[in-house]
C-alpha cells in the first residue's frame, strides 16, 4: 500500500524540546548503504585528510543553483579563512577545554593509544576560544554519543537522528545546565518556516530548512527598534526571508539540513540550495543592492545525514547561487568527534557574529530606514484600519489594502497580533469581548494563535495538525465581515477551538481525521463528525486538530497517555520533562474512564464528560457507544458553559449560562475520601510529599465546601469498583472489548476512503511499519489482538452488561443520591469516581484545586451528577470558580510572554 508523508506536522524549538521524536515515513527511491558506526574513542577524522566522497560534476537545478564539491581545493577565496579553521577543528585541533584534561585521563587510562590522539585537541590552559554558547560537559556528550550508537543500531529515521543526537547536541551548546539561554544566540525547529515567495528561486518548490540557529539582540534596543521599523515593510514582516513568527525580530545566521543516514543526499544539497539563494534574494532586497553587500563574500550552512556533519558554503555571483557542499567537519561516532562538532558549530556561530550581523543586518536596518511616515504615524494608521468605524464603514477597503501577501497586509497583521491578549491566560469570554468592541479581530486571533503553537508545540507536542492557513485566514475574514454587517452567530463567533484528531473533519476542511495513527493517515471520512458541523455553524474557527493517545489509549497495554505515532508525545505545560498523564495499565485509562478529566486535572482546566448521548457522537473514531461522550476543556467554567449549549444544541431559552450563578444554593454534595478512591501506586507513581499535599488539600476543600452547600456528607460509602467482578470476569474489560471491535470496525467501514477496514487491518499495518507504529519505547498492540479475538454471545454480552449497569447505578450512585439526599458526589481527579460515572452513562466534571509545591503541577476533583443534571454541575463549577483560588497558567509561558 502507498503511504505519503505527514507533511503538516510540526518541529519543537530547542528551547523547548524534550527528545521525543516523531516518527514520520520517507519514500526512498534508492538508499544506499547506511554508514557504519563505532563506540570506540578512535576518531573517524581526526589527524586524517577528508574521507573519499563520491564525486558530483558541476550542475544546474531547475531552481538556477548551482552545486560543487568542497574540499580545499575548490574552497572560494572568501571562504579559506574559515574553511582552514573548520578543517583545523576536523583533525581534532584546540577543541576540548584544557579543564576537562584530567577527566577525559582518567577515563582513558586503560586505552593509551586513544589517549594519544587527544594530546592536540585540549586548547591551551588560560586561552579563552572567545565563541558563542558553551562547550557541554564531558558526561553530556557520553549521553550524545550513547544516544547517536542507539540510532545507528535501530537505523533511526531522520527524526530519531534529530530528536537524540542533535537537538540535544545543540541544547547543550546555547542552553545552560538549567535550560536558560547562554548568550545572544539560539537554535531552533523550523520546518515550517518557508522561503518567501517572493525571494525563492524562479521554479522552486519552497524547500524548508530543519533547523536554524538565530541571534537573539533582545539587548540592543537601538537595533531592535530598527528591525521593528524595517519589518512594518518587508514582506515577510520578519528580519528574514521567511515568515515564520518565532524569528521575526530575530535574525536567522545558519542553517540546518537534515536527512536519513545515507540517501537522499541530493535532496538535502536542494534543500539547503534552496534556502540559501532565498537567503540572498532577500539580503539583496534588504540592504537595496548596497556595497556594503559585497563584504559579505559567502555564507555556511550545514547538512547532517545521522552521524555526518557537513559543511556547505553558498556564494553569489550575477544573479546565481552556488552551492559548495559534501565536506565532513564532524562525527557523532566518538567523543572526539563530537568535540569536533561543538567546536565546528561554535566556530560558524561566531562567523555570524564577527561578519554576518555587521556587513548584513547592521547597515541594512541601521542606515537603510529613511521612511517617509514615523513610526508614531504607522501605529495610528494601523489602529484606523482596525477600528470599529473603519471595520465597519470600510470593510472592503480594509480588505482591499490588507489583501493576503502584499507588504502591508503583513504589516498589518503583525500589528493585529500584538493588539491580542495573552492567550495563556485570556479565555474566550474577554475575546469575545474585544471582538465585540473591534480592539481586535479574529484574523488577528488566528494569526496569534498560531504564532503561540509555532513557539511552544515543538515541546508540547499537543497538536498533531493545524488548519492549512488560506483557510483559516478565509474563515476568519468572513466572520470579521459578517461581525461588521451587524451578524453574529453567537458567543463563539470568531473563537478559534481545537478538536482532538479523532473528530472527523472532511477533507474540504484541510484537516485528516487519524486517531494519532499512521494507519489512517490516508483515510477521509465521508463527512464532518456532527459536532464539528454544530462548531463552524456557531462561528468557531478550527484552529487544528489536537494530540492524543493513539485510538484513544486503546492498542496496547503499558501505553503512556497522550503518545501517538504521527504526535509524539504529549509533554506537559508545567513541568519541564513531564508527560501529561504517567504511564499506566491501560485498564484504567480506556473507556470507561475519561482520559481529559484526569488530563484536565492536571492541566488546571474545566471539563465536563456529558451524559451518554447528549453530544452527538456520530463521525467520532469510537472505542464504546456505551461508553463514548465528547465533552469541551476550557480555562473557564463560563467558557464550558457556552460551548457545551453549543455541543448540545441548546437554545438561549435553555442556556446552560442561566446555571452560571456562583452560588452553592440547590447543591447537596457527598465526597469520597481521597486515599481510599485514589489511583494506587502501581497505576500512577506517588512521590514523597506530593501525596501528603495532594491529601491535606483535599481536605481543606472539602471543610470549605461543607461550609457552602446545603447538605453535605463526608466519606459516603459508594461501592468500589471491584464490585464490577462477576464470577471472576472483569465486566467492564469484556464489555469495551467487544463494544470496540463493533464500533471502531463500523466506524472504519463507513469511511468514504481508506485502506483500513477492520482492526485486522490495522494491526497488519502497524506490524509492517513497527518503526514508526511500534517502537522499542511503545512496542505493544496485545490490547487490538484481544479486541480482534473477543467473541462473546449476544445473551453473555447482555448478561455482563446488566451487571455493570446495575452495580454503577442500583448499587452505586443512584443508592448514594437516595439514602443519603444528595445530588452530587465529589472524589479525586485522579481516581475511580469518572470509572464509576462512565459505567452508569453519568454526567462528570473537573476542577481545577491547586497545583504540587514541588513542580507545580496542577491537581484537582471530579464531581459527578444524575443523568442529565450537565446544569447542575455548570452551576457547580461557576460556583467552585467563585470560591477557590483563580486557576493558575503555566508559569514558564507566562513568564515568556
Amino acid at each position: 500500500m502507498t503511504l505519503t508523508t505527514p507533511e503538516t506536522r510540526r518541529f519543537p524549538s530547542l528551547s523547548e524540546f524534550n527528545g521525543t521524536s516523531r516518527p514520520g515515513f520517507h519514500n526512498v527511491e534508492s538508499d544506499s548503504a547506511s554508514i557504519s558506526s563505532s563506540a570506540s574513542e578512535e576518531s573517524s577524522i581526526s589527524g586524517v585528510s577528508p574521507p573519499e566522497r563520491q564525486m558530483m560534476s558541476l550542475r544546474l537545478c531547475e531552481a538556477s543553483v548551482e552545486y560543487q564539491v568542497l574540499n580545499e581545493n575548490t574552497v572560494p577565496d572568501a571562504a579559506k579563512e574559515l574553511f582552514f579553521l573548520m578543517d583545523d577543528i576536523g583533525r581534532g585541533r584546540d577543541i576540548v577545554p584544557h579543564a576537562l584534561k584530567s577527566t577525559i585521563e582518567e577515563k582513558l587510562k586503560d586505552q593509551p593509544m586513544s589517549l594519544r590522539r587527544w594530546d592536540s585537541s585540549f586548547i591551551p590552559q588560560g586561552h579563552d576560544d572567545d565563541l558563542p554558547g558553551r562547550i557541554p560537559s564531558f558526561e553530556e556528550v557520553k549521553i550524545i554519543l550513547a544516544r547517536a550508537v542507539e540510532c545507528e543500531k535501530f537505523q533511526g529515521e531522520e527524526l530519531m537522528w534529530n530528536g537524540e543526537v542533535l537537538l540535544r547536541l545543540l541544547r547543550g551548546i546555547f542552553e545552560d545546565r538549567l535550560g536558560g539561554q547562554c548568550d545572544d544566540f539560539n537554535a531552533i525547529l523550523c520546518t515550517r518556516a518557508r522561503p518567501d515567495r517572493e525571494f525563492e528561486p524562479m521554479s522552486s518548490t519552497g524547500r524548508m530548512i530543519d533547523v536554524c540557529i538565530y541571534a537573539s539582540l533582545d539587548q540592543n534596543q537601538e537595533l531592535r527598534a530598527a528591525m521593528a521599523e524595517f519589518c512594518m515593510t518587508a514582506p515577510t514582516a520578519t528580519v528574514n526571508h521567511t515568515d515564520f513568527e518565532p524569528l521575526q525580530l530575530r535574525p536567522l545566521v545558519l542553517g540546518i539540513g537534515t536527512r536519513k543516514p545515507g540517501v537522499e543526499w541530493d535532496k538535502a544539497q536542494g534543500q539547503i540550495g534552496i534556502w540559501h539563494a532565498s537567503q540572498w534574494a532577500f539580503l539583496r532586497w534588504a540592504a537595496e543592492e548596497r556595497a556594503v553587500l559585497s563584504k559579505l563574500g559567502f555564507i555556511p550552512g550545514i547538512i547532517v545525514q545521522g552521524n555526518r556533519w557537513h559543511l556547505v558554503i553558498s556564494t553569489y555571483n550575477e544573479g546565481k547561487t552556488t552551492l559548495w557542499a559534501e565536506w565532513v567537519f564532524g562525527t557523532t561516532k566518538s567523543l572526539m568527534d563530537i568535540y569536533s562538532v561543538i567546536a565546528g558549530v561554535r566556530r560558524l556561530t561566531a562567523w555570524a557574529r564577527d561578519t554576518y550581523i555587521p556587513c548584513s543586518w547592521t547597515p541594512a536596518f541601521v542606515s537603510s530606514s529613511s521612511p517617509p511616515v514615523s513610526g508614531l504615524l504607522k501605529l495610528a494608521v494601523w489602529g484606523l484600519l482596525a477600528s470599529p468605524a473603519f471595520m465597519t464603514l470600510f470593510s472592503p477597503l480594509r480588505n482591499f489594502v490588507c489583501r493576503h501577501n502584499s507588504p502591508i497586509s503583513f504589516a498589518f497583521r503583525s500589528y493585529m497580533i500584538k493588539m491580542v491578549p495573552n492567550l495563556r491566560t485570556a479565555d474566550a469570554k474577554i475575546l469575545q469581548q474585544m471582538l465585540t468592541a473591534v480592539s481586535i479581530t479574529s484574523t488577528g486571533l488566528v494569526d496569534a494563535c498560531l504564532a503561540q503553537i509555532q513557539k511552544h508545540d515543538g515541546y508540547l507536542h499537543a497538536m498533531i495538525q493545524t488548519t492549512p492557513l488560506d483557510i483559516l485566514q478565509e474563515v476568519a475574514k468572513t466572520l470579521d465581515e459578517e461581525r461588521a454587517a451587524g451578524k453574529v452567530r453567537g458567543s463563539l463567533h470568531g473563537i478559534p477551538v481545537l478538536v482532538k484528531d479523532n473528530i472527523a473533519t472532511h477533507p474540504n476542511t484541510g484537516l485528516r481525521t487519524t486517531a494519532g495513527s499512521l494507519s489512517l493517515w490516508n483515510s477521509k471520512p465521508k463527512e464532518n463528525a456532527k459536532l464539528v458541523d454544530l462548531l463552524i455553524a456557531s462561528g468557531t474557527i478550527i484552529l487544528g486538530k489536537a494530540n492524543l493517545s493513539e485510538f484513544s489509549n486503546s492498542r496496547g497495554s503499558m501505553m503512556p497517555s497522550g503518545w501517538s505515532a504521527i504526535g509524539g508525545q504529549v509533554q506537559s505545560a508545567y513541568v519541564r520533562g513531564g508527560l501529561r498523564i504517567a504511564k499506566t495499565d491501560t485498564r484504567i485509562l480506556r473507556a470507561r474512564h475519561p482520559v481529559p478529566l484526569l488530563a484536565s486535572g492536571r492541566a488546571a482546566l474545566y471539563t465536563i464528560k456529558p451524559t451518554i448521548d447528549l453530544i452527538p457522537q456520530h463521525g467520532i473514531v469510537p472505542m464504546s457507544t456505551n461508553f463514548d461522550s465528547a465533552g469541551p476543556m476550557t480555562k473557564t467554567s463560563y467558557d464550558l458553559a457556552v460551548l457545551l449549549d453549543v455541543l448540545a444544541s441548546r437554545s438561549p431559552s435553555e442556556s446552560y449560562t442561566k446555571n452560571f450563578t456562583g452560588s452553592w444554593s440547590g447543591i447537596s454534595a457527598a465526597t469520597l475520601d481521597y486515599s481510599k478512591w485514589r489511583y494506587p501506586d502501581s497505576f500512577i507513581k506517588p512521590v514523597d510529599g506530593a501525596e501528603a499535599q495532594i491529601l491535606k488539600e483535599t481536605r481543606e476543600a472539602y471543610d470549605l465546601i461543607k461550609t457552602k452547600v446545603d447538605k453535605f456528607v463526608d466519606d459516603v460509602g459508594l461501592v468500589t469498583v471491584d464490585a464490577f467482578e462477576l464470577e471472576g470476569k472483569n465486566t467492564l474489560d469484556i464489555i469495551t472489548m467487544s463494544d470496540m471491535k463493533r464500533d471502531l470496525t463500523a466506524y472504519l467501514q463507513d469511511l468514504g476512503e481508506s485502506e483500513m477496514r477492520t482492526i485486522t487491518d490495522i494491526i497488519k499495518f502497524n506490524k509492517e511499519h513497527a518503526d514508526e507504529e511500534l517502537p522499542l519505547y511503545h512496542p505493544r498492540q496485545d490490547t487490538f489482538i484481544k479486541y480482534e479475538n473477543q467473541n462473546v454471545s449476544a445473551a453473555e454480552y447482555d448478561r455482563l452488561f446488566a451487571h455493570m449497569r446495575k452495580v454503577a447505578r442500583d448499587f452505586g450512585v443512584e443508592r448514594v443520591f437516595q439514602t443519603h439526599g444528595v445530588n452530587v458526589i465529589i472524589g479525586p481527579a485522579d481516581g475511580f469516581i469518572s470509572t464509576m460515572a462512565s459505567s452508569g452513562g453519568y454526567p462528570v466534571a473537573a476542577m481545577p484545586l491547586s497545583s504540587l509545591d514541588f513542580n507545580g503541577r496542577p491537581f484537582g476533583l471530579t464531581a459527578l451528577a444524575g443523568r442529565h443534571q450537565e446544569a447542575l454541575l455548570v452551576q457547580l463549577m461557576s460556583a467552585w470558580e467563585a470560591t477557590f483560588p483563580a486557576r493558575k497558567p503555566p508559569q514558564a509561558l507566562v513568564e515568556e510572554s
